[in-house]
């Protein structure tokens, strides 16, 4: 079977499988990385908030939902979250390199 060359990652042919109330990013033949993040990277109070804004959104569109709902929530929740752990919030201990040696990942990103 010829599978065509893997390509990089795009935001705009991606799309998001929710399992677990965790969303999972999905797009065919691309090159994936894993980013790992610890426990305190998200502030628990912008993370109530959240949790409320989303409860209340629930409740105000209750399922099944339309193609249109499932975008405005990701947006309204997922987009929120990955903004918040892209903020560099808590300890962030995997900047030390003896964290990161853990995993490899210095020697993933060419360090």
């Amino acid at each position: 079977m010829n599978e065509p060359p893997a390509i990089a990652f795009d935001w705009n042919r991606a799309w998001f499988e929710h399992r677990d109330n965790l969303p999972h990013v999905r797009q065919e033949n691309v090159v994936y990385f894993v980013t790992f993040r610890l426990n305190d990277s998200l502030p628990a109070q912008q993370v109530a908030e959240l949790r409320e804004r989303r409860a209340q959104w629930l409740e105000m569109n209750p399922p099944p939902h339309t193609d249109a709902q499932e975008q405005e929530y990701r947006r309204l929740w997922t987009v929120r979250i990955e903004n918040l752990l892209d903020a560099g919030h808590g300890a962030c201990v995997l900047r030390e390199a003896a964290c990161r040696e853990i995993f490899g990942a210095d020697h993933a990103a060419g360090r």
